[in-house]
């Protein structure tokens, strides 16, 4: 940082820039990212707003971004290309491109940047390098408890990074409290720190008819159907699932919405048991209204790292606002939220467990007929709220 400070760039007197930055595509993998955009888009219309990523194709055209008056400067990595380099040597020197291209866009455009916005804790060291060259805001947005996450590699680098830069972040953005908790317990209290949940936004749920999901796998109304949303990974309890409704003892149908590593051993019981579907992903803008003629909702994550025990998924929230009965892990975040908003019940992410559960609400379908509380203050407007006044507090907009 010594040598960097004789290359700090000069702050153009132009309008001044909101910059997202991800190691991943933005517009089509994280709907989490899309929604603050535009909410921020709205809100700091005197802004430019830019996002940089790395997308698969080499050609882009940036009139294809899903939102308007957002400029995306995402590219490809060239040096992706080297097949022929050992993969540890092959993943730095994708690094060092996206680090170099990233601030080359941003002096090539001559970005004012006043905020730089750092999604997943693989972009928060370039973040830094943003914030130090062009004297701007740091946001970092760990979207899991990065150095403990599910088969995470280097979980000490990550820490030992985390802490290190922890007081030069000034906001700091999680999924849910028990994580927030975490990072200000052990890297110190942070004042803009907050857990922003990944739940749907109420007004942009599409309409269609509610039966749909049942009409389209033809279950008869008198069936109960028990529905998985997400990615198709491992520690997701998608094993449990399959082993339980695979029982003969079973009569509810299962079905599966996502896609994902899985994807083939799910296909496999598919065709082998009329009770359990497998569908591909529905456009997050219909999901909701999708699965709410099923009943149950199920969110049995593993704990299989920190972060999983931690974890507010978007299948929860998803789910609840379809009005469907909850089976979750009985995990901190997740069994405080099922008591308080009477969701439906939490047990252990094991096959003995679920299955005494199923068998329990096949038994009683009456078990499932819950009054929920409103949940307005779960949705994705009121957690922007949260967002936007926190930006108007490091960028001093009132």
């Amino acid at each position: 940082m010594i040598i960097l400070k004789y290359f700090r760039f000069k702050n153009y007197s132009m309008k001044e820039t909101i910059l997202h930055i991800s190691h991943t595509h933005i517009s089509t993998t994280e709907s989490r990212i899309m929604k603050q955009l535009e909410d921020i888009k709205k809100k700091f219309s005197n802004y430019k707003i830019i996002t940089i990523g790395i997308r698969k194709e080499s050609k882009y055209n940036n009139d294809l971004f899903p939102l308007k008056g957002i400029k995306d400067l995402s590219f490809s990595l060239i040096t992706k290309k080297l097949f022929f380099i050992p993969k540890f040597i092959k993943h730095f020197l994708n690094y060092i491109e996206l680090i170099i291209r990233s601030i080359f866009i941003i002096y090539k455009n001559k970005l004012k940047i006043k905020i730089v916005h750092c999604h997943f804790f693989t972009v928060l060291p370039i973040g830094y390098i943003i914030k130090f060259l062009f004297n701007c805001k740091l946001v970092y947005d760990a979207h899991e408890l990065e150095s403990a996450k599910s088969f995470v590699k280097y979980s000490k680098l990550i820490f030992f990074i985390e802490k290190f830069l922890w007081k030069k972040i000034d906001l700091f953005i999680t999924v849910s409290p028990s994580i927030l908790n975490w990072y200000n317990k052990n890297f110190g209290k942070k004042k803009n720190s907050i857990a922003v949940f990944n739940s749907p936004k109420i007004k942009k749920i599409t309409k269609i008819k509610k039966s749909t999901l049942r009409n389209k796998l033809k279950i008869s109304k008198n069936d109960l159907i028990f529905v998985y949303v997400g990615s198709f990974q491992y520690g997701r309890g998608i094993n449990h699932m399959l082993n339980v409704f695979s029982n003969s003892s079973i009569k509810s149908h299962l079905v599966f919405i996502g896609y994902g590593i899985l994807e083939n051993d799910i296909k496999k019981f598919s065709n082998k048991f009329n009770n359990i579907h497998i569908l591909k992903p529905v456009p997050h803008n219909e999901l909701v209204q999708f699965i709410s003629s099923a009943n149950i909702g199920l969110s049995i994550i593993e704990k299989v790292s920190l972060s999983d025990f931690y974890c507010l998924p978007n299948k929860f929230f998803e789910c609840a606002f379809a009005n469907l009965y909850i089976l979750a892990s009985n995990f901190p975040d997740m069994k405080r939220l099922v008591k308080f908003y009477s969701l439906g019940k939490c047990i252990s992410p094991n096959i003995k467990s679920l299955t005494r559960e199923v068998k329990s609400i096949e038994n009683n379908k009456n078990k499932i007929k819950v009054f929920k509380k409103n949940l307005t203050n779960l949705s994705w407007e009121a957690q922007s709220q949260k967002l936007i006044q926190n930006y108007k507090n490091i960028t001093h907009k009132n």
